[in-house]
């Protein structure tokens, strides 16, 4: 072990000789680029599972590229080539690299803090895309598959003093023959509504302190009566009874203490419960304690189901349909990808769509960091949750559509957790989309997995009849609520797309995506044309939410997204096409439509 101690020394002495880390000018830059520095994300990573022992590793890494090979033999104890900052997509100018590269090492080190408390060292990481085999000291820590779910590994028994984390990353996107879910990101087969890659870890990467038994999860099915189920997951061998704690928020003032054992359903109630709401959400805080080990948390007490208003299937929160309106949001960012540059920037765009007045996401084909969710719980904005798709111009085998299924299937069950999401979207378009009994088989899988929110297994096309939504996909001219559906929940899941070429500077300067701009469903001459016609087609949805049975609409899209120019906001979010005060009054329009049919 002193040996290793040594190696690791001079180690890091070497890097003064790699190339070090400097952001490589990403093609479009955005007002948060400067402010990223060297400690990017610096808060912690699981709002809904916090604790005081816990550290960082964000920051630079040593990185080094490799091949399909590189797995065989592990860099333990060297210098890697070069300089990277975690969390970034490989691909992002942040990153310090802004490269292709399937196959890559990842290199860092870690001191255990000296007063952290004896027990186990977990490491944590919110995504790695796509691959990902971990390394501790030299020894195999384990490993993860799926680009938009967290992991947790167990690191105990390798943890010295002193540490050395490797991991080894794997991310083939769509090369050939390959089919995984991978949202709209292409390497190969790039084009006009698809964008660049993300490789690597691209969310928070951290190690935490915790009892030898000890907390491994925490989920809530918390309804509008005040009802709740805790499931407090333990560690593998754990046994013991747990504790949960419900306060006011901000407070130590308890109104429910759930008592029961670990790994079971525990029930209780909240007497006289201030209801989860969109507009008006209201969180408590929660402590959950098992023998030597405590998290802080919260909850939001929310009931959401398909329920029948004057004669038509309606989606409801509480009982109330609050009328879903939301922007296509694709998560993308010119300078970090899949990579918000900061919190603040992430926060922007859901602070500027609740300004306009939408009140929903639609979070298209990508997943987000939990911190993300957190703050829609706080701010009270609906998400619609999409599982990242597969490749929508090739033919899934039965393996990769087992493997999709895995992930979607995880995807649900680290993020059952949000009380904003109250929709889960199986399938966008018909991308990697299998037969009825394919698609009839995971959409009652998720429902079984997770009974608290409605379904929309195919978003547009190919619609077999299953889940609780008919959504329609016609842009220039929404055609929502026109069909004699009456068991399921009508709505325009996709529509408007009205495109604005800004200037020079607004726009990702790559020729490919710039020649595919033409293929925008439509083009305005100016602002005010632009939001003329986006208006315009806006009240049309709204005529149909008065006159036929819609239910709801997504509109799109936030941001325009590389070769895509019809975004409410340029890509660099420096200039809102959007007339608010226009766009405001226009949503107010489509809100009284829903209230004149029972709505909210």
């Amino acid at each position: 072990m002193k040996h290793f101690a040594a190696a690791l020394l001079s180690l890091v002495a070497a890097t003064t000789a790699q190339q070090q880390y400097a952001v490589q000018g990403p093609p479009l830059s955005t007002r948060w680029t400067s402010e990223v520095g060297t400690n990017p994300w610096p808060s912690h990573p699981r709002p809904q599972m916090f604790r005081p022992e816990w550290q960082t590793l964000n920051g630079l890494w040593q990185f080094s590229p490799t091949d399909a090979n590189g797995l065989d033999s592990p860099p333990t104890g060297q210098s890697l080539d070069r300089q990277i900052l975690v969390p970034s997509c490989i691909e992002s100018g942040l990153s310090g690299i802004q490269e292709d590269q399937e196959f890559s090492w990842w290199k860092t080190s870690f001191q255990a803090p000296s007063d952290w408390p004896q027990g186990k060292t977990l490491i944590n990481f919110g995504a790695v895309d796509y691959e990902a085999t971990v390394f501790v000291n030299g020894q195999n820590a384990g490993s993860h598959r799926g680009g938009y779910s967290r992991f947790s590994l167990d690191i105990s028994d390798h943890v010295q003093d002193t540490n050395e984390i490797l991991v080894h990353v794997h991310d083939p996107t769509d090369a050939e023959g390959i089919n995984i879910p991978l949202g709209k990101q292409r390497r190969y087969r790039r084009s006009h509504i698809f964008y660049q890659p993300c490789s690597g870890i691209w969310q928070t990467a951290w190690i935490e302190r915790v009892p030898t038994d000890y907390i491994a999860d925490v989920l809530f099915d918390a309804k509008a009566d005040g009802s709740i189920t805790a499931t407090i997951t333990g560690s593998e061998g754990a046994t013991g009874d747990v504790s949960v704690s419900v306060r006011e928020q901000g407070s130590s003032n308890e109104v429910a203490v759930l008592n029961g054992a670990i790994n079971t359903a525990i029930t209780g109630n909240v007497n006289n419960v201030r209801v989860w709401a969109p507009g008006a959400p209201v969180l408590y805080d929660v402590v959950v304690t098992f023998k030597d080990d405590s998290v802080q948390s919260y909850v939001g007490f929310r009931t959401v189901a398909k329920t029948e208003i004057n004669g038509v299937q309606r989606p409801t929160v509480n009982g109330k349909w609050y009328l879903p309106f939301s922007t296509l949001d694709q998560g993308y960012w010119p300078d970090g990808i899949y990579t918000p540059p900061t919190k603040e920037a992430m926060q922007f765009d859901v602070d500027y769509l609740k300004e306009i007045g939408f009140n929903t996401i639609r979070k298209h084909i990508k997943v987000e960091p939990d911190e993300y969710y957190a703050y829609t719980d706080q701010q009270g904005i609906m998400v619609w949750q999409d599982m990242p798709s597969m490749p929508h111009d090739t033919t899934p085998n039965q393996d990769q559509t087992n493997e999709f299924h895995r992930q979607s299937l995880e995807i649900v069950n680290t993020h059952a957790f949000f009380p904003s999401i109250v929709t889960w979207v199986v399938y966008n378009e018909g991308w990697g989309q299998q037969d009825g009994p394919i698609e009839e088989g995971i959409t009652n899988q998720i429902r079984d997995m997770d009974g608290t929110r409605i379904i929309d297994s195919v978003s547009g096309w190919n619609d077999h009849g299953f889940g609780d939504y008919k959504d329609i996909h016609s842009y220039s001219d929404s055609q929502c609520g026109l069909i004699n559906e009456e068991t399921r929940i009508q709505v325009q899941g996709e529509f408007g797309g009205v495109g604005l070429n800004l200037s020079a500077d607004q726009l990702w300067p790559d020729p490919a995506a710039i020649a595919t701009i033409p293929e925008t469903y439509e083009m305005a001459t100016d602002i005010t044309a632009y939001n003329n016609r986006s208006i315009q087609v806006l009240d049309n949805l709204t005529n149909q939410v008065r006159n036929n049975k819609c239910s709801g609409g997504v509109y799109t899209q936030t941001t325009d997204t590389e070769g895509e120019v019809n975004g409410l906001i340029s890509y660099s979010r420096d200039i809102s096409k959007a007339n608010i005060d226009q766009w405001k009054s226009a949503l107010q329009r489509l809100y009284d439509a829903a209230r004149e049919k029972g709505g909210f």
